[in-house]
This record gives structure tokens, sequence and C-alpha cells, in this order.
């Protein structure tokens, strides 16, 4: 037995040594471009507010080109991109201390919860989208709980919440 191991292992490291040998290359270091550095953005908040109204008509765009046009979406997403500038914000370079940030909360909230103010118009245009998601999420949680109470039995029963509109 002793011999038999000696044996195998003895092979085991010869086939090793017949193989071919594997030369590895140094790191090729390489250096980029010089670039000349990023501008510090001068208003993050207005970057921010620039970016939110891109993503805003990008998805207007795409609820509007689906085969029927998701109009609950869009009507939302339309608002939102037509409202978002007119909300107050502080002006670049002003020094905001802690007065002027409670004041501007003020604002804020005088413009959102007056008669005709934000808030009102917002509920209008963006209740059914968020009705809409409720539903499914409820929808969803509903055949979860479901299948969970009934190890899986009353999954085929609770199929039939997903097709209902």
């Amino acid at each position: 037995m002793r011999y038999f191991a000696i044996l195998a292992v003895s092979l085991a490291l010869g086939a090793c040594s017949s193989a071919p040998q594997v030369t590895i290359q140094p790191p090729v270091v390489v250096t980029p471009a010089a670039e000349p550095a990023a501008a510090v953005p001068s208003d993050p908040l207005a970057q921010l507010r620039a970016f939110t109204l891109a993503d805003l008509t990008a998805a207007s765009a795409d609820a509007k080109a689906q085969t029927p046009p998701d109009i609950t979406a869009s009507q939302c997403y339309d608002f939102l991109a037509k409202n978002l500038p007119t909300l107050p914000s502080f002006a670049p370079g002003q020094t905001v201390g802690a007065v002027m940030a409670f004041q501007k909360l003020r604002d804020l909230q005088n413009g959102v919860t007056s008669q005709n103010g934000f808030l009102k118009s917002l509920n209008l245009a963006c209740a059914p989208l968020v009705i809409d998601t409720q539903t499914v999420i409820n929808k969803l949680a509903l055949i979860g709980a479901g299948s969970a109470a009934t190890a899986g039995a009353a999954t085929p029963l609770l199929a039939p919440l997903l097709a209902a509109p």
C-alpha cells in the first residue's frame, strides 16, 4: 500500500513537470491622458433639479409611447415637470442659516397648502397613479399572504386577482 501511494504521488508530480511552462508577463502600466479637472458643481441643488426635470420628461415620454398610452402616469409626470421649477429654492451663493431655512420651509408649506396651492393640484394630478400602484402592491401582498398561510395551496385560487383590472 505504501508503494502504491509513493507511485501515485510521483506520477502526479511527474505530470506537473511535463506541463508546458507558463510565463507571466509583468503588468503594463497605462497612464491616462491628462484631462482638465472637473469643475466643482456651483449649485448641486440646481443640478439635482435639472436631473429630476429630465427624468420626469423621459418618464412622461415613455408613458405616452405605450400602447395604449398610460395617461394616468403621464399626467402626473407632466404636472410635476411643469411645477417643479416653481417651488421656492435658495438663490446660488446665498448664505443660509437656520432662520432662513425655517422661512423657506414656511414659504413652501404656505404655497403647498393654500386653497389653490401645489398640494391640491398634485392630489388631482397624481392620486390615480398612487392608487394604481397601491392596488398592485395590495394584490401582490394578498397573494403572498394567501400562499404563505396555505403553504401554496391557495395560489391557484388567488391568481385571478392579478388578471383583474
